[in-house]
């Protein structure tokens, strides 16, 4: 759970380089994601991050959003990143809903970036747009 996260201790080696986890709160954390944001930042030489998320999660709308405004700005240390996926057990409940600003953000930091997968956005427009601006930096897309 998030709140074990940011509790202080050591939870994760600062070497790792595949990262696959689930973040979820409970409804009175909600305001811990930007610190869930700023541990992951420590993980410099991540290569590859898959959030899950299950069903549960998804109903209860309680997962990390990877949204700059939901602190995602903290991520820019991720300078290895080069996949980034989101699999929901249901991906009609949830998507990670990337807009054109995160777009524009990961395209100037995660330089080494070759993939990402998942609903980009529920939005069909917005989920297009995205999925054109990627594969033109050469980044594939698997929705």
């Amino acid at each position: 759970m998030a709140k074990d996260i940011v509790a202080g201790e050591h939870w994760a080696c600062q070497r790792l380089r595949k990262l696959s986890t689930c973040f979820w709160f409970e409804e009175s954390e909600a305001g811990l994601q930007p610190v869930v944001f700023e541990c992951l930042s420590s993980l410099i030489r991540l290569e590859e991050m898959i959030m899950h998320v299950t069903k549960r999660e998804a109903i209860n709308g309680y997962v990390l959003k990877f949204r700059l405004k939901d602190g995602m700005g903290q991520l820019a240390s991720l300078q290895e990143l080069t996949s980034f996926q989101f699999l929901p057990n249901d991906y009609r409940k949830w998507q990670i809903e990337l807009g054109m600003e995160e777009f524009e953000w990961i395209k100037d930091r995660w330089k080494k970036l070759k993939m990402v997968k998942g609903r980009l956005n529920s939005c069909n427009t917005v989920r297009n747009n995205l999925k054109v601006a990627f594969e033109e930096l050469g980044i594939e897309v698997i929705a």
